[in-house]
Parts: structure tokens; C-alpha cells; sequence
């Protein structure tokens, strides 16, 4: 198809005002991203600031294992004794027999005790756990977000520059020459 005679390509002024309105959008959102609608980031809670609060470290077993040995000294442990005390001064058991009594005990709450150990690891362990799913899904929710941020500005880029590539078509074709369009006095 061949091109009016004045349509030569490139013939006519540039459009200027339009090309820079059309990369306008994607500049400034780079450029100043609060103000024009660009990148953000990503507000999501970071489960790293409450890691202290979300894990279990020693200081925390230490202070379980603490009110479990008040729990079973108050509870198992003196009670008993207490009993073996009284059944020894009535002259009930003989004195051998009171102190292993007494030890009996004594070993008794310290089995408690150990055997509630693998419980609390178990606790620690799990509360790392917690801790681990709670930061992959931060992650994923992050990249997430991340990736359509730049999907976003992506599709923006591509509007302007084919807004940019039909302009310029335009142009070659010599449709903003002024003596071809209608309505133009020059």
C-alpha cells in the first residue's frame, strides 16, 4: 500500500506531549512510588520480631521445670514424708525403715520429675516448629505479594510502551502531518 504523496516517512513533527505523557505513569510510580501508585512494601507481620515470644528457649523450660518440682514436692512428695514422719514416731515402723521410706519418696517425685522431661522437649520442639510455619508462610505470602507488585508494574510498562509503538506508527505513517488532516489551516 503506498503512502500519500506528503505521508513520507517521518514527514511530520514528533507528538512529544503524547509520548511523555504515555511513559509519564511508569516513571513517576518509579520513581516516587508512594505518591503515584508504585511498589510497596510488603506490610505483613513478620513472625522474626515475636520469635522470642513464639519459641521456647531454656530460660522457659527451666522456669517449667521449676513450678513442676514445687508441684510434686507440695503435692507427692511432703505428704508423703509427712506420713512416714508420723507412722515413724508412733513407733509404727522401725527407724531403718522410715529413712528408706523417705527415700522412696523422695526418688518417687524425682522419677516424676524426669519423667515429664521428654514432654517439655517435646514442647520446645514443637514451638520451633510453630515458629518455622508461621515464617514459610510469611515468605510465601511475601514473595507472593511480590511478584504481583512486579506483574503490576510490568503491565504498566507494556501499556506505555505499546502506547509508545502505535504512536510512533502513527507517526511514520505521516497521520500527524498537518497538511493531511482535515480541519488543519496552516
Amino acid at each position: 500500500m503506498a503512502l500519500p504523496a506528503g505521508a513520507a516517512a517521518g514527514s511530520g513533527a514528533f507528538p512529544g506531549i503524547a509520548a511523555a505523557s504515555l511513559l509519564a505513569g511508569p516513571l513517576f510510580s518509579a520513581l516516587f512510588p508512594g505518591a503515584f501508585g508504585g511498589r510497596k512494601p510488603y506490610e505483613g507481620l513478620d513472625p522474626e520480631t515475636y520469635k522470642d515470644q513464639i519459641t521456647m528457649d531454656e530460660g522457659d523450660l527451666s522456669s517449667i521445670r521449676n513450678v513442676l518440682l514445687q508441684s510434686i514436692q507440695r503435692g507427692t512428695v511432703n505428704p508423703a514424708i509427712r506420713s512416714i514422719k508420723q507412722a515413724g514416731a508412733a513407733g509404727r515402723m522401725p527407724k531403718g525403715a522410715t529413712q528408706s521410706a523417705i527415700s522412696g519418696a523422695v526418688s518417687a517425685g524425682a522419677n516424676a520429675l524426669s519423667s515429664a522431661e521428654p514432654g517439655l522437649q517435646g514442647q520446645k520442639r514443637q514451638s520451633i516448629m510453630d515458629f518455622v510455619n508461621l515464617k514459610r508462610g510469611y515468605l510465601g505470602d511475601k514473595n507472593m505479594y511480590n511478584l504481583a507488585q512486579t506483574e503490576s508494574s510490568a503491565n504498566m510498562l507494556q501499556g506505555s510502551l505499546g502506547g509508545l509503538s502505535k504512536l510512533l506508527m502513527l507517526w511514520q505513517g505521516g497521520f500527524f502531518n498537518k497538511a493531511q488532516q482535515p480541519g488543519y489551516t496552516t
